[in-house]
């Protein structure tokens, strides 16, 4: 790949200032257009987070460090793939029969996280990590809700305090905690949120 300017995780803390909200949008359409284009051609990435996401001069949004992926539909997967606090949770519950959906998971993740300014799960293994999810996971709306309003009142400047229904609703679908509730990069592409 050509040379990038920097990667989401450095990107912020270099300008140390949070990701505005059209910002934010604008990135999520250009992942979700890259995660979008890779399930097409029957490709998991399986380690998006902010650091594999390069940022170019020119807003050029691209996916990097393809070390992990695998092809699908088929046979069994390694459970052990991906980076801790964006792995889904079928991963973390050591299933080796998984979907494209573990992508959309990371995605959400990365978006909470661009939103909040902040990692969303933070666990330091796996079997915590899948511990923060389940604690939330039920009330998890009513958790993000939680977080991203105190997040808001606590730093008006973040983008999260911009937020509506309609991108808390994206944020949901790519959050699901089963797999065959998750949305898909093809239908997020058409989410309401990026007409808003």
């Amino acid at each position: 790949m050509e040379h990038m300017m920097s990667d989401l995780r450095r990107w912020r803390r270099t300008r140390n200032k949070p990701y505005a909200l059209l910002e934010i949008k604008y990135i999520m359409e250009e992942i979700l257009k890259g995660v979008a284009f890779l399930h097409h051609n029957g490709i998991m990435h399986r380690d998006l987070k902010p650091s594999n996401i390069l940022l170019g001069h020119n807003s050029d949004v691209k996916i990097c460090d393809f070390g992990l992926s695998a092809r699908f539909p088929g046979r069994k997967y390694s459970s052990r793939v991906g980076t801790l606090w964006y792995m889904a949770p079928e991963i973390l519950r050591g299933e080796r029969h998984y979907t494209c959906a573990v992508d959309m998971w990371s995605v959400g993740a990365t978006m909470a996280e661009l939103l909040l300014d902040r990692v969303l799960f933070r666990g330091e293994s796996e079997c915590h990590q899948l511990q923060c999810i389940k604690w939330t996971i039920n009330p998890l709306f009513s958790f993000l809700k939680k977080e991203l309003a105190a997040a808001a009142e606590a730093s008006p400047n973040l983008a999260v305090a911009a937020l509506t229904e309609v991108g808390f609703d994206l944020l949901q679908r790519l959050l699901a905690y089963e797999k065959e509730d998750r949305i898909t990069a093809k239908d997020a592409l058409n989410h309401a949120w990026f007409a808003e």
